[in-house]
């Protein structure tokens, strides 16, 4: 039998004139579940009967957000290392559950072979899969969330906000005929898959000595976008555009099967330029044509890398990671609805930050025609 449900909520309001405001929220769970029903001459049993499924809501990592990219691992170690402590609170809490009061006595806080005590408690050891699905979702999602599947009240907005009022000031009238200011933030939590442990039982632990879960979990993850971080549109009065941007992207999963943490971030600014030159002669043969030519400037620099942290081995490591620096230039020449000229110019220079991968450059630069046979 195959389940979902999906709540999405969205909010749109404008605070002061001009500033628009839009709110969105979601919650998504897939649940299937089967089994096989025996019949023993008497009656029908049930067996063998599991439960698997996808989860996904939307969340608020901003605590997390923010750290330079570039080829040093250590730029985000300080988040990570807030995850591993974390651990140690989140053992705490399941351990006083299970155990009571008592939880911090005897033999059930774990110590090291030096008789220290290490911060984890009996079953709920640094690798327990609760313990690092507690830890990575009050670190990288700010959420405190019970259980495996947090109810529809632990979902997040996320939020695009536009605002054209600058345009309003007088001075500004004179400069520049619209200016928008962006910023857009999506963040979402995800568990790409989980299915009933058919080993579970109440007192049975797995090879680690962690108490098994009901349920087993491959990967968690976060997925977070400020794409735009903030980004401003100006069309100025001689009717030159320009725009830059700033986006920001950040990928964290969290695997259960190898206790690896994995994370992919960008930093991005972009630059652009553009102008309309109107009514443009152009001369073929006795014909002369008066259209506009589009002309278009982008520049961008863009930082990269992926880090993989292996929890148990106490192992950093980049494993990718490049800056690019991207250059664009184009002119566009409409003759007719039909026929459109285009020259162009685009050039890419890849920088790797790992010594196995050479530095490229790219370079494409021509002339297109485009004519449309239908109209």
């Amino acid at each position: 039998m195959n389940a979902s449900r999906t709540v999405y909520v969205r909010a749109l309001f404008e605070p002061i004139k001009k500033l628009r405001v839009n709110l969105t929220s979601n919650w998504s769970r897939s649940r299937n579940s089967s089994e096989y029903i025996v019949y023993d001459g008497a009656d029908f049993q049930s067996l063998n009967k599991m439960y698997s499924g996808n989860f996904s809501m939307s969340a608020i990592g901003l605590k997390s957000a923010f750290y330079s990219v570039g080829n040093n691992p250590e730029a985000s170690a300080a988040v990570y290392n807030e995850f591993l402590e974390e651990r140690k609170r989140v053992a705490a809490q399941l351990a006083k559950q299970r155990y009571g009061a008592g939880y911090n006595k005897g033999d059930i806080p774990l110590r090291d072979a030096k008789g220290q005590l290490t911060g984890f408690y009996d079953g709920y050891g640094p690798t327990s899969q609760d313990v690092l699905i507690g830890a990575f979702n009050r670190t990288y999602a700010s959420s405190k969330h019970d259980g495996l599947i947090p109810g529809i009240w632990a979902m997040r907005p996320n939020w695009r906000v536009v605002y054209t009022g600058l345009i309003d000031f007088a001075f500004m009238k004179k400069v520049f005929k619209s200016i928008s200011v962006n910023h857009n933030y999506i963040c979402k939590y995800n568990i790409g898959s989980f299915s009933s442990n058919l080993k579970y039982a109440e007192d049975a632990r797995d090879l680690q000595d962690n108490w098994m879960s009901l349920f087993d979990v491959n990967l968690v993850s976060i997925n977070e976008q400020f794409n735009p971080l903030i980004s401003m549109d100006m069309v100025w009065a001689n009717n030159l555009t320009t725009h830059w941007d700033i986006n920001r992207r950040r990928d964290v999963s969290l695997s259960l099967v190898n206790a690896q943490l994995s994370e992919t971030s960008s930093n991005e600014i972009v630059l652009g330029l553009g102008y309309r030159f109107g009514n443009l002669p152009i001369f073929l043969k006795s014909k002369q044509l008066n259209n506009d030519i589009n002309v278009q400037f982008d520049f961008s620099i863009r930082k990269n890398n992926t880090i993989i942290r292996r929890i148990t081995e106490n192992v950093d490591q980049l494993t990718a990671g490049e800056k690019v620096m991207s250059i664009k230039v184009s002119a566009d020449y409409t003759f007719n609805n039909r026929l459109n000229l285009r020259l162009f110019y685009d050039r890419k220079v890849d920088t790797p930050y790992l010594s196995l991968s050479y530095p490229t450059t790219n370079t494409n630069f021509g002339l297109s025609i485009r004519y449309t046979l239908m109209q």
